[in-house]
């Protein structure tokens, strides 16, 4: 970032030159350097912007998607270690039917619940998924961010580069034979790739900080939104008062 600014102090600081230019040209010259220097100034104030912004973005991201992960983590290590102490207590005062699967309802006079090392599996088989969400997400976090940073690189070199063609026009064109038509070309040309920057090249930094936002904003990419998909639910005991009734029933058999 810091060579962006530098090089747009530099752009910003420098004067084009006109003094071998006819009057009309020279009138021609200065709008266009007028325009590209209006240009840059607002694209300065609001790519200053923009990097504070995606600063909070990222800083956000990371401590929403840290935070939401380790509450998954949590609720799976205390359920499983709530399963642990029924099962526990169970066994110590009758025989445990273990199955594969839980029945939908436990037979009467029966305890039927899922053996520790499904629950065990199962438990690893979340946080693995929760943990690769997590990867992802800040990896696509990540990458949308650099995008913008690469809007803003090009935008930066290509204005710059066109402030330097707008000055040749003068520089090689000026002095020579015929040199009022080929400045007037050239300056001509050069408004041209201007008036593309600004329509094409400029918009798309904005485009890339709107999937950033986006990003930020978007359900499917929310940890809560992975987790369910996980299976984080199994892990809801308090939510689940049927299994967490069973459980107790199996405690008191």
């Amino acid at each position: 970032m810091f060579k962006f600014r530098l090089i747009f102090a530099v752009f910003l600081a420098s004067g084009a030159s006109v003094r071998s230019l006819n009057p009309q040209n020279k009138k021609l010259h200065q709008e266009v350097d007028r325009r590209l220097r209006e240009m840059g100034q607002v694209a300065h104030a609001n790519f200053s912007n923009i990097i504070k912004e995606l600063d909070v973005y990222r800083t956000e991201l990371v401590k929403n998607i840290i935070y939401d992960a380790s509450q998954n983590y949590q609720k799976v290590d205390r359920f499983q270690q709530e399963y642990v102490a029924i099962i526990t207590g169970a066994a110590a005062n009758s025989p445990v039917k273990l199955q594969k699967r839980a029945a939908s309802a436990p037979k009467p006079g029966g305890c039927e619940i899922d053996p520790m090392a499904d629950v065990w599996h199962r438990g690893q088989n979340t946080n693995r998924i929760i943990t690769q969400c997590v990867l992802k997400y800040l990896k696509s976090a990540d990458k949308a961010i650099n995008e913008v940073h690469n809007a803003e690189r090009e935008f930066v070199h290509k204005l710059y580069d066109i402030e330097v063609r707008l000055e040749q026009c003068n520089t090689h064109h000026g002095k020579l034979p015929g040199g009022d038509d080929l400045a007037t070309n050239c300056i001509q040309k050069v408004d041209v790739a201007s008036q593309e920057l600004a329509n094409k090249v400029l918009p798309q930094v904005w485009e890339h900080f709107q999937v950033v936002e986006d990003f930020y904003h978007h359900d499917e990419t929310n940890v809560q939104h992975c987790a369910k998909e996980a299976g984080i639910d199994y892990f809801e005991m308090r939510e689940r008062p049927e299994l967490h009734q069973h459980m107790q029933l199996c405690h008191h058999l």
